[in-house]
């Protein structure tokens, strides 16, 4: 994940000589980012991990790793895996119907 939002950072500063770190601060000196750089980056974030990001979240985030937990905590990855077994069976297989999982993709 840190790979795919240093991309993201990299995009949006129009450099790719700066390497975020977990402790990367969004108001890092060497990013130089302004309000609206910022806003950018939060787009960016958006688009990259398919999320929506209310601002009540942004003004919590200081760090990269902020932003990490953010994106973990709302992806579906993590949202499915934090149902039990027998819901995600039931997400895949259509209640006690037999069906062929590979014909419904």
């Amino acid at each position: 994940m840190l790979s795919r939002l240093q991309k993201v950072f990299d995009n949006i500063t129009g450099r790719d000589d700066v390497v975020i770190t977990y402790e990367t601060k969004l108001t890092n000196k060497e990013y130089n980012f302004s309000s609206f750089a910022l806003i950018q980056l939060i787009c960016a974030i958006e688009d990259e991990f398919d999320i929506e990001i209310p601002n009540s979240a942004i003004k919590k985030f200081k760090t990269v790793k902020d932003v990490i937990k953010f994106i973990e905590k709302n992806t579906w990855f993590s949202i499915l895996f934090s149902l039990p077994a027998y819901a995600i069976i039931n997400i895949i297989i259509i209640k006690g119907k037999e069906t062929d999982f590979y014909d419904k993709i």
